[in-house]
């Protein structure tokens, strides 16, 4: 018949899950409008993940900017225990989502994606946002 009773009583080991102690991580969504909520807790870190040229255009407010294909080469930049809720610029784009999936492979505890049309619908409520200037 197989499964995994045959496969217990043929002697093999079987993990039950509470005796593993592995964590996984996985990547949180989270809209705009609970970004916004939790936006005055320096506790976060906001990754905006676009080209220099769509961050120096606007960007949320105290936003770091690191484009998903620098990200490899600088996670070295970002702390590993604080919250990082990375953005893009919509729902067309999967550049969030891809850069939420090599800070969760290398380690990164606590990661968000912003759903939604990430800085467009942020700036379209009148969440604040910075012309200009690299972080």
């Amino acid at each position: 018949m197989g499964g995994i009773l045959d496969w217990q009583e043929e002697g093999y080991p079987v993990i039950r899950e509470e005796e593993t102690e592995e964590v996984l991580l996985e990547i949180i969504p989270i809209s705009v409008d609970e970004s916004y909520e939790i936006f005055a807790n320096e506790d976060y870190l906001f990754l905006d993940v676009r080209s220099l040229e769509e961050y120096e255009s606007n960007h949320i407010k105290g936003a770091i900017h690191i484009s998903v294909s620098e990200l490899k080469g600088r996670l070295d930049e970002l702390p590993k225990d604080k919250p990082i809720i990375v953005y893009c610029d919509g729902v067309g784009c999967s550049r969030s989502g891809r850069a939420a999936h090599i800070l969760i492979d290398n380690g990164f505890g606590e990661v968000y994606d912003m759903t939604g049309k990430g800085i467009i619908e942020w700036a379209e409520k009148g969440y604040p946002v910075e012309v200009g200037g690299l972080k």
